[in-house]
């Protein structure tokens, strides 16, 4: 007879705590193919996350395979919330045609993760991982926390952008190709091959280098950064920036500077930094 009251106990046990559901994964799918426009192998659960093989999008992009795991994501989608939280990785996502726009990245097949969590109490958004990952160690990859944000409803979510604050930021770009590709954005979006900056470019990147607050920026910071410009259009390895600051950075900041007008870009940049610190490496390998 004793044998049974533990087995009971347990039984009761189960019927009083529920049970964690596993995500619906095609029933989520669905939902995901229908808001991206894609499609894909029949959903399976892996583990606590969906996936998706052989996927393809409308504009003729692909990749290997989609996975994710977004708690109470049908839900959120109904309501025109964003999830609390959410991983997905898109791995081997390519594009249909090749673009000289990717420079040496051109045609390589790339992953894509998007991790983050957000605490409903504090309105506090922790995003753990939002990266590009290419072969060979090259990417980007951005991790941080906003504070005062509210996702309960896209209502909240615009009114609470403004003062959501930046308290924490690490940008790490690997790699001499994804530094370059980013270095040369401009050009790039103007249709133009990646070119070096002449003496002019270089004296006034500089002279807004030497704009930047110095209780934020260090001498050493400063010279990575004019090193940067000096050495494009072909970086050296990769950069590094870590930004941290207990108030935080919003544009509620700026909005008394910026309503007043004929704001100098120094003075901008000395509210919106004000107490925060931002390290910069340059060059910088990934460990």
């Amino acid at each position: 007879m004793t044998y049974k009251m533990p087995l009971f106990a347990l039984a009761l046990a189960g019927m009083m705590t529920p049970a964690v559901a596993a995500p619906d994964c095609a029933s989520e799918w669905v939902l995901i193919s229908q808001i991206t426009n894609a499609e894909g192998s029949e959903p399976t659960l892996d583990d606590d996350a969906c996936q998706v093989s052989r996927v393809s999008w409308a504009d003729g992009t692909t990749a290997d395979s989609l996975r994710w795991n977004i708690p109470g994501l049908t839900e959120a989608a109904l309501q025109g919330m964003a999830p609390q939280a959410a991983n997905v990785i898109v791995s081997g996502i390519r594009e249909n045609e090749i673009s000289a726009d990717m420079g040496a990245l051109a045609g390589q097949p790339g992953d894509i993760v998007l991790s983050y969590t957000w605490d409903v109490t504090s309105r506090a958004m922790n995003i753990s991982d939002l990266s590009v990952r290419f072969a060979g160690g090259q990417g980007v990859s951005v991790s941080g926390t906003v504070n005062g944000l509210d996702l309960s409803s896209p209502q909240m979510m615009q009114i609470s952008a403004m003062s959501a604050a930046l308290t924490d930021l690490d940008v790490q770009v690997k790699g001499t190709d994804m530094l370059a590709l980013l270095a040369g954005i401009e050009d790039i979006a103007e249709g133009n091959p990646a070119s070096a900056p002449t003496d002019e470019e270089i004296q006034e990147a500089n002279a807004f280098v030497d704009q930047l607050p110095l209780a934020t920026f260090d001498a050493a910071s400063r010279q990575a950064l004019k090193d940067l410009v000096a050495a494009l259009p072909e970086p050296e390895q990769g950069l590094r920036l870590i930004l941290q600051s207990e108030v935080g950075l919003s544009a509620i900041r700026l909005m008394p500077v910026l309503m007043a007008g004929d704001a100098e870009p120094a003075q901008i940049m000395d509210i919106l930094f004000d107490g925060a610190t931002v390290d910069v490496t340059y060059p910088w390998g990934a460990e």
